[in-house]
């Protein structure tokens, strides 16, 4: 198909007269010399391959305003979603109460045997801003021991909201020996639980 001139329209019209094998002929319907044919031809093409540049211009320009649009929405929607979140956690962590520890030793830091059955008479009641706990110990032993008590508070979800120590020195064999305990908690409704070391002090 070859576009040639039409002198009386002023346009290009398409006309199918290639020969077989897709040479142009010496001759064409409309067109007395074969150059003047050609031009025409290149002319026409060289028209479409413009627009056709122009539009995919265009085309370009458009679909990375599209992208850049929508990479700084995702990125300000990202940025929104992460300062939210921090701030929630951020919240979360004020409202964890923070539990009250008064202890001088870590336990377990010294080779001594649980002795939770040595006390007894446990009693943990609140006076005023403190909880207080007392209770007795015995030493079943035959020789003198200390005794260290760990005593943690524990609210009504089974959280710790304090713990305290108390030290026992000298226990004499079989004679029951009182201790207590004291911490500052304004919590109400606490329940107590012991950990208790037994051990020869060197």
């Amino acid at each position: 198909m070859v576009l040639v001139s039409n002198p009386r329209a002023e346009a290009y019209v398409v006309a199918p007269w290639f020969t077989a094998d897709r040479r142009l002929p010496a001759t064409a319907p409309g067109c007395r010399r074969r150059g003047v044919c050609l031009s025409a031809v290149f002319r026409c093409q060289t028209r479409r391959v413009i627009l056709l540049l122009d539009q995919i211009r265009r085309w370009r320009a458009g679909l990375a305003l599209v992208v850049l649009l929508a990479v700084v929405a995702v990125g300000c929607g990202d940025d929104g979603g992460e300062e939210a979140g921090e701030g929630d956690r951020a919240g979360e962590t004020a409202e964890e109460p923070q539990a009250r520890v008064a202890i001088e030793d870590q336990p377990g830091d010294v080779e001594a045997t649980g002795a939770l059955r040595d006390v007894s008479g446990l009693v943990c009641e609140a006076e005023g801003s403190e909880w207080v706990a007392t209770g007795q110990v015995t030493n079943p032993t035959d020789a003198a021991a200390t005794y260290r008590i760990f005593i943690s508070f524990l609210d009504a979800d089974r959280d710790t909201v304090g713990v305290v120590q108390t030290t026992v020195d000298d226990v004499p064999s079989g004679e029951p020996v009182d201790w207590s305990a004291r911490l500052d908690l304004s919590s109400d409704d606490l329940e107590c639980v012991l950990r208790v070391e037994r051990f020869v002090a060197e």
